[in-house]
């Protein structure tokens, strides 16, 4: 798997600069389907690895919140990558929008784990 994605990554790269140099005009569009060529590489795996942690949490007894973080993280990840792609598209405003949006769905992932530390937090206290 890692070669491959290196040599499509090494491959993508040679053939931009290539037809850069013929005038091709529309780099910003070839860089993001050569982006996404790449991650359809690594995608044939991932949902492989996403059952297997899966299963690796539910034998290891990891809590829901514990869940919740690992999915908040990946969230992440997925939005940053979304953003980034938009933004090499020049469309800075909808990266934008994809970091804000991405924030708050996050944020919304959490809150059930937020307000319950929150109370135990008030009960402590009291």
């Amino acid at each position: 798997m890692i070669p491959k994605i290196c040599a499509l990554g090494l491959l993508s790269a040679l053939l931009s600069v290539v037809l850069s140099d013929l005038g091709f005009k529309s780099k910003r569009q070839f860089s993001v389907l050569c982006l996404l060529l790449i991650f359809s590489a690594l995608a044939e795996n991932v949902f492989s690895v996403i059952s297997r942690v899966t299963e690796i949490a539910n034998v290891a007894g990891i809590s829901e919140a514990a869940k919740c973080a690992v999915k908040a993280v990946g969230a992440g990840y997925i939005f940053g990558f979304t953003s980034e792609v938009c933004a090499e598209l020049g469309e800075n405003r909808i990266a934008s929008t994809v970091l804000l949006v991405g924030r708050i769905e996050i944020f919304l992932l959490v809150l059930p784990y937020f307000e319950k530390t929150v109370s135990l937090g008030l009960e402590l206290l009291q």
